[in-house]
């Protein structure tokens, strides 16, 4: 018995032991690391396999290579100075060679990449995009505050948590949110109505310009900002990103996840968050009811049927509530002229609260996407779009009686967008259906701000790309109807109709005067039709502490922009960006103060109107990045715009003064603890608006004012080499004491004062 016993288990060693041979772990993983944006190798960098806890430095040509490898699944973990850390999951069968590319930002400005799209791109000639890096190191922001890291975006605001972003000075209707490949309907007319949008959602966020962008609707005269995913990796595991941080103004913490996975045939993504905060603090008072509360979630899931088509779904959600600086909110004219002037606002107070009260918003929007698209052949494919949108909007004032709760204003927006696009390797025709219905849910007690109403729109496009000796040229089209059903007792009759038909053209081209410098140039024409609120608006605007006021008789604006941007390195370690940017608009719609003070059964308040001029918008930007080193950094930066209300003789209201910022950073590489160690310093500088006739606002542009800033990131290895990173974050250092130009509740009162962000990120 223990001779058959010995027998048997010498064969299952042997057994073994040929099995371990046919494994063959002679295998080798050998290839270059190169950069993205230059082809450059990458010297130094780290390619860990997280099965195997073996990693590899790349020599000065970037090339790495391991040996005695044996088949299998394995997950490559790349980091470089400069670089986000990846991974990469491959299938290991026999010896292979890789190449791998890595997104470098030793030459990018100030971490926003700067994308020049090829002719055969579908998204513009020039597009902006978000570093990773750079939305780490300002977690816990919303998605203007993000954005004003891009040139030429800057942001309009009506308190802490409320604000816009603006781009070559225009905003709301004037600029398209496309939020995984349809345009976020809200009631984005409102300049206290932020976007409904999580920007942790969405892996990647970019502005485009170009002629593009007119795909979108004839509100991209601004520009178009994207939010959409990255395509995950054919990796059979869950993986994902854990973000959490603390601000200590306000004391506001968030929290966000995310999880993805390859199936198959098929892709999952989900995502989750949330922001609890209470009351900001100025560096003398607290601003009296601004905590702010969100929470959001989206899933994506895709399903390729074959080489050829596939099927996705999109699902997210989004709310908050928000509170607004009772501050803002006067009972007569006498306190509101008093409110005005005074240095500290009224009902300021000197502790600390995280109750949300009356005035306040609350706001939950849902969006539900499906795509279909069909390879037709090698170059033609074919794509359906259909989107449904559920935007719900409450805004609560101070009421008598114990009326506080019940809503001033009640509105739901149900929008449908459909979109057909046949695409091949240079041009792209599409045919759009867009509609909305916006309803004033009975039981507020008050005149609504918005009357009930139907907005119809149909459009066609077109987008040719070609060459012209060398050059990429891109020419774009748009022809839309819209049609009004608006239904107000205020008409002689129940229901009105208003109908346009307009259109919008562009052309664009980029090119090089040499290898170093190469440059951007679009001319566009749009015909914009007034939008509703332009038109019909009537009552107080609670969120902005403001009565505004409609004009049917409004026309379309017709505007002609042209954009001009240069790129390019004047040595081996500078590297500058200029751009420039001219408006002319006939009819030009926008929100004025009339100076009139009124006293209502709900408050005093200042009247806005809505009125139509002949308008010259012009601007610069301007950045310079010098890297003498691989640690040191310094870069600066300028941007200007210019208005002119060639009608009334003045400047514009709500353009941004001109601001200036330096920055220096300081990095260090790869210790036994640490992947990387980054501080850096800036200094901002914002101008007082003197271009503003200070006798048509309510109270004059504030001075200028001068800000410090300075961070600190630490990424940390864990053991299967994915990064731990801690950032802490200290804007406005010194606790400066001004009011923002750009903010609607600087008539009121100061900005928040310093504040200091502690961030956790980390990857699995």
């Amino acid at each position: 018995m223990n001779r058959f016993f010995n027998i048997v288990l010498f064969g299952i060693f042997a057994l073994n032991g040929c099995m371990a041979f046919s494994q063959e772990c002679f295998l080798s993983l050998h290839g270059h690391l190169k950069d993205t944006g230059d082809d450059n190798p990458l010297e130094f960098a780290y390619i860990y396999i997280e099965e195997l806890k073996m990693g590899v430095y790349s020599d000065e040509s970037g090339a790495y290579f391991f040996e005695n490898i044996c088949p299998g699944n394995y997950h490559l973990v790349i980091s470089h100075l400069g670089c986000e850390t990846t991974t990469k999951f491959i299938n290991f069968q026999k010896s292979t060679h890789l190449d791998i590319e890595l997104a470098h930002n030793s030459h990018l400005l100030e971490e926003i990449k700067l994308k020049s799209s090829p002719v055969a791109q579908t998204t513009g000639l020039l597009r902006n995009t978000i570093t990773s890096d750079l939305r780490i190191l300002n977690s816990g922001k919303n998605l203007s505050s993000l954005l004003l890291a891009i040139p030429g975006v800057s942001m309009v605001q009506s308190g802490p948590g409320l604000s816009k972003p603006v781009i070559h000075g225009m905003y709301g209707n004037r600029i398209v949110m496309l939020n995984q490949g349809i345009p976020q309907e809200g009631q984005q007319w409102g300049l206290d109505h932020a976007p409904e949008i999580d920007p942790n959602n969405s892996d990647q966020i970019s502005v485009v310009k170009g002629a593009s962008a007119i795909r979108y609707g004839l509100q991209a005269m601004g520009g178009v900002i994207i939010l959409e995913d990255k395509l995950i990796n054919n990796d059979p595991h869950w993986h994902g990103n854990v973000r959490a941080g603390i601000q200590s103004n306000g004391w506001q913490s968030f929290f966000h996840a995310q999880l993805k996975k390859a199936f198959k045939k098929s892709h999952i993504s989900l995502n989750g968050g949330g922001i609890y905060g209470g009351d900001k603090k100025t560096p003398n008072y607290y601003l009296t009811n601004t905590g702010y509360r969100q929470g959001s979630l989206s899933s994506t899931y895709t399903h390729f049927k074959n080489e050829k088509q596939y099927y996705k779904f999109h699902y997210s959600y989004f709310a908050n509530e928000t509170g607004i600086f009772r501050g803002s909110h006067i009972g007569n004219l006498t306190d509101l002229k008093e409110a005005l002037t005074r240095e500290t606002p009224l009902f300021a107070r000197d502790t600390f609260s995280f109750s949300i009260e009356s005035p306040r918003q609350w706001v939950n929007h849902h969006l539900a996407k499906y795509t279909f698209q069909k390879k037709i052949n090698e170059v033609n494919h074919l794509t359906v779009i259909a989107g449904l949108q559920a935007n719900q909007r409450k805004e609560f004032d101070i009421r008598r009686g114990g009326r506080s709760s019940r809503p001033s204003l009640d509105l739901t927006l149900l929008s449908q967008f459909y979109e057909i696009t046949l695409t091949n390797l240079e041009n792209i025709y599409g045919f759009q259906y867009k509609q909305g219905n916006n309803i004033n849910n009975p039981g507020t007690g008050i005149s609504p701000l918005l009357p009930d109403f139907g907005s119809y729109q149909f459009a066609f496009f077109g987008i040719y790309k070609t060459k012209l000796k060398r050059l990429p040229v891109e020419f774009g089209v748009r022809s839309e109807y819209r049609l009004y059903d608006v239904n107000s007792s205020k008409f002689e009759s129940d229901i009105l109709k208003k109908n346009y038909l307009s259109f919008a053209a562009n052309a664009g081209t980029r090119g090089s005067v040499n290898k170093k410098i190469d440059y951007f140039i679009d001319i566009s024409y749009t015909g914009r039709p007034p939008e509703i609120n332009e038109l019909f608006s009537s009552g107080l605007h609670q969120g902005v502490a403001g009565i505004e006021e409609g004009n049917p008789q409004l026309k379309p604006e017709q505007a002609l922009k042209i954009v001009n941007e240069w790129n390019g390195e004047t040595g081996k370690t500078h590297h500058v960006n200029l751009s420039f940017f001219g408006v002319y608009a006939n009819d030009y719609l926008f929100l004025a103060p009339t100076g009139e003070l009124r006293l209502t059964i709900r408050g005093a308040f200042p009247v806005f109107r809505y009125q139509a001029a002949d308008v010259i918008l012009a601007g610069t930007t301007f950045r310079s990045t010098w890297q003498p080193s691989d640690t040191w950094s310094l870069v600066n930066s300028l941007q200007y715009t210019y208005s002119e209300d060639l009608t009334n003789g003045s400047g514009l209201i709500f353009m941004p003064p001109l601001n200036t910022e330096t920055s220096l950073q300081y990095t260090i590489g790869k210790t036994r603890v640490l992947n990387e160690l980054k501080t850096g310093i800036e200094f901002q500088y914002f101008a007082r608006q003197n271009n503003v006739d200070a006798r048509i606002d309510f109270s004059p542009p504030p001075p200028d004012y001068f800000l410090t800033n300075m961070f600190l990131r630490l990424k940390w290895k864990k053991q299967n080499q994915h990064d731990i990173e801690v950032v802490w974050r200290v804007e406005n250092l010194f606790d400066i004491k001004y009011r923002n130009y750009m903010n609607r509740q600087r008539y009121f009162a100061d900005e928040p004062g310093r504040n200091v962000y502690l961030t956790v990120y980390t990857t699995f």
